[in-house]
């Protein structure tokens, strides 16, 4: 891999935001001769030209273009990590954001509507995903802030319960079936459509079956939720879905609810985040996202637990 230094990266980019290696040179506070040794040391590694030589202010070659579109980025990155270091506030910068399937098809606009209203600088990095996915990319550092199912996470992730969200079976109208209250042996001859293990609901529907001393039967599965929801609407299969993200086909009747015997127990819905990132951005995130989930007819109160 080629070496280079990121001050050689900063000689690219104030020489081309300055037009010239004199001025970029004292921008920095050094010679012009370091700066050009900067850049011949740059292009050395690089194997290309960054700038044309000869005639009057600098010019990016093709090459030098695409070095300053990468500098830039990286420079801010590594600006934008000394400041999160310096404060450990998740609203300087850019949030990165998770949201399980449930909270992202009931509450997700309304969350991001609140925090740009109330920070319209912040960036947001969003990641929708099932709550296994997110629990994994909390653990290995790779989200701020999370609201999803309950998982087992890594000490360095707080989590804490925000609310409770019922699931209940769903299949088409089209294809209606004669009970209103299924038991496990009701779907054993039934095609069922789930997302892939690990996720809560494919653990919810495993432990439906056991209690009832049955194994789950094969199952079509998919990792996209409003995919899924199409499907069950389709007729294709029956599914286990949590009413957070059924409301829109509820209401146009384009899937079928029925009750459960024994009960499925809901998802708890639980507020996410790295043990390192605190303060009052935090708390604001935090707050934000639990008033728009409380807010959802979907979700009731959980036990802080």
């Amino acid at each position: 891999m080629p070496r280079y230094t990121l001050a050689q990266l900063e000689a690219v980019t104030w020489i081309a935001r300055l037009g010239s290696f004199h001025a970029a040179a004292a921008q920095l506070g050094i010679t012009q001769p370091s700066i050009s040794q900067r850049v011949r040391e740059l292009e050395m590694a690089l194997g290309h030209a960054v700038f044309r030589r000869g005639g009057g202010a600098a010019q990016l070659t093709e090459a030098g273009e695409t070095v300053l579109r990468y500098a830039e980025r990286g420079l801010d990155m590594l600006h934008e990590m000394e400041r999160r270091l310096s404060s450990g506030d998740p609203l300087t910068g850019t949030l990165r954001l998770g949201a399980s399937n449930a909270v992202a098809l009931s509450c997700l606009p309304a969350i991001l509507a609140a925090l740009e209203a109330r920070y319209p600088r912040l960036g947001v990095a969003l990641q929708v995903q099932n709550s296994s996915r997110l629990a994994r990319m909390l653990d290995a550092r790779e989200l701020d802030v999370a609201f999803m199912a309950e998982e087992v996470v890594e000490r360095h992730v707080r989590m804490r319960r925000v609310a409770l969200c019922d699931v209940v079976w769903m299949g088409s109208p089209a294809k209606p079936l004669p009970q209103e209250t299924l038991r496990p042996a009701d779907l054993l001859g039934t095609r069922l459509i789930t997302l892939p293990s690990p996720s809560p609901l494919d653990a919810i529907t495993q432990e439906w079956f056991a209690q009832e001393g049955l194994r789950m039967p094969e199952v079509a599965t998919c990792n996209d939720m409003a995919t899924v929801l199409r499907l069950i609407a389709g007729g294709v299969g029956m599914g286990i879905v949590p009413l957070g993200t059924a409301g829109y086909e509820l209401q146009a009747g384009l899937v079928r609810p029925y009750r459960a015997r024994p009960e499925l127990r809901p998802l708890v819905i639980c507020a996410a985040h790295q043990d390192s990132v605190r303060g009052p951005g935090l708390d604001a995130v935090l707050a934000i996202g639990e008033q728009m989930i409380g807010r959802s007819p979907y979700f009731r109160r959980a036990d802080p637990g």
